[in-house]
């Protein structure tokens, strides 16, 4: 499962949502549904605005957990 650290990384900064979504032109909802990890994909396009406007890469946004059970047949 991939999992994104966007509201860590806003913590971090002192920003919110909002804020991000201001300053990387993205819709409110679009970055909300995002952050909260209630999207199925991610849209490389979002992503890629993330990371110019917080100066970070992809791998400091996302991370990946394995689902319990991987590999069991």
């Amino acid at each position: 499962m991939i999992k994104n650290k966007l509201l860590v990384i806003l913590a971090e900064k002192e920003m919110n949502i909002k804020q991000l979504a201001e300053l990387a032109d993205i819709r409110y909802a679009t970055l909300h549904a995002f952050a909260k990890n209630k999207t199925q994909s991610a849209d490389y396009t979002v992503l890629n605005k993330i990371c110019k406007t917080l100066g970070v890469i992809p791998g400091d946004i996302l991370k990946y957990i394995p689902d319990e059970g991987a590999g069991d047949s």
